[in-house]
């Protein structure tokens, strides 16, 4: 079980129990976990970790990209799900780093500078547009006009 509970699956699937004798299990980058017997000395594997990926994710012309039926969805307990239909398959290229916590690959900061920026090129371009749709009007209802 991890720290809120939820059951963490070894590469065939099934919970990773580890046995009442053993106080701390160590991971190590590949995702192997081994728990050590302190009465022995000894070092004992008891599985992997299961990683899996999405390969849809990266698909550009799958149908599931659109925003409206992502492959994978959020569930109640802020676990991602996959969509019924997708499947994992075993992740490669991974490194595991125990007691570490990801971060976001996102600068909030400057996120919200960029968002600004083309918000504020937008109000030009549409004032822009509304500068030549004036003047069209103006054009066609005045200038055009025969007395």
């Amino acid at each position: 079980m991890d720290a809120l509970g939820h059951p963490v699956l070894n590469a065939d699937g099934e919970e990773i129990i580890i046995p009442p004798s053993f106080q701390a299990p160590l991971i190590d980058d590949a995702g192997v976990i081994k728990v050590r017997d302190e009465l022995l000395g000894i070092d004992q594997v008891i599985g992997r970790v299961q990683v899996t990926d999405f390969p849809a994710l990266y698909d550009r012309n799958l149908k599931a990209q659109t925003p409206y039926q992502p492959v994978l969805g959020k569930s109640g307990n802020g676990l991602f799900i996959p969509q019924p239909g997708t499947q994992p398959v075993q992740a490669e290229d991974f490194k595991l780093v125990q007691g570490y916590l990801e971060d976001s690959n996102v600068e909030p900061v400057l996120e919200m500078v960029k968002m600004i920026d083309v918000y504020r090129s937008y109000e030009a371009d549409q004032r822009a547009i509304q500068v030549q749709d004036s003047t069209l009007d103006r054009a066609v209802n005045d200038v055009g006009v025969v007395r």
